[in-house]
């Protein structure tokens, strides 16, 4: 059983990429789970002696039943007993779901994940891992314009909070950059060179190579909610387009100029005149 995470910044490509990769016939994948996000800390000390709450799980539950697909989630106290026993559990149910299905191989995109890598590798070395990048004042901007418009499931309605947020997880997706079992895709080469782009992923993978072109669009909408909203841009043509200007105002760009002249990253050698 082959155990896939997309992880990254909101906005930076995740769900695209799930798109083409869950279309594969040996692949079974949900809506974003929010499984870690949602019943563990981000941050680790906090995590020391947590153990998910009632509360945390209904939420979890709550947000499976609503994907209608019949997922039972169902877990006991001894599921529950550390960190590492969650974890087993999620890995645990995400293959019985993935049988079930008659797959090969799971995919699990929920961005905040990136958060949770260490937790997870700790319980399973071999799961793979792909890390989506985006320009930084595309991804920042498109962050901030959504947290806008969807204050209850993004919370950058401010640019230095999604600018704060790009720069953090830009950090912790670098730590794992060159390591086994993690590959890091650009979204602009998703989008503008996506059979050479999706081919890597497969290869990465181990995962034959398909034609996964004709279906992603209409996988887009399996894998989205009808509360999320601003994923339907996935389910149209591929299109490259620069809205950072529309998104912010004359003083926002220049703020957000200024605040990227001191960012610098091997992750970022695509985007050589970002913060020109």
């Amino acid at each position: 059983m082959k155990r896939i995470f997309i992880v990254g910044t909101a906005r930076s490509g995740t769900t695209l990429v799930q798109s083409f990769l869950s279309s594969h016939p040996d692949v079974f994948s949900l809506p974003e789970t929010h499984f870690f996000a949602y019943s563990i800390p981000k941050n680790k000390y906090l995590r020391l002696f947590h153990r998910p709450s009632e509360k945390q799980i209904e939420k979890i539950r709550k947000l499976l039943t609503s994907m209608e697909m019949d997922l039972e989630f169902s877990p006991n106290e001894s599921d529950r007993r550390n960190l590492n026993q969650w974890t087993k559990y999620f890995l645990n149910f995400m293959d019985e779901k993935t049988r079930d299905k008659r797959c090969k191989a799971w995919i699990e995109k929920t961005p905040m994940h990136l958060h949770y890598i260490d937790l997870i590798q700790k319980n399973c070395p071999d799961c793979y891992f792909i890390h989506t990048l985006r320009e930084p004042k595309a991804n920042i901007s498109a962050l901030y314009s959504v947290s806008k418009s969807h204050p209850t499931a993004f919370k950058q309605a401010s640019l230095e909070k999604a600018i704060k947020r790009y720069r953090t997880e830009l950090k912790i997706s670098e730590g794992y950059f060159g390591q086994k079992n993690h590959l890091h895709l650009h979204y602009e080469d998703v989008v503008l060179k996506p059979e050479k782009s999706i081919a890597k992923a497969l290869n990465f993978l181990g995962l034959k190579t398909d034609n996964l072109l004709e279906a992603y669009q209409k996988e887009a909408a399996n894998i989205s909610l009808a509360s999320e909203d601003w994923k339907s841009n996935n389910q149209k043509e591929l299109k490259l387009q620069d809205k950072v200007k529309e998104r912010l105002s004359d003083a926002e760009y220049k703020q957000l100029k200024q605040s990227l002249k001191s960012l610098k990253s091997p992750l970022l050698t695509a985007y050589e005149d970002f913060n020109s």
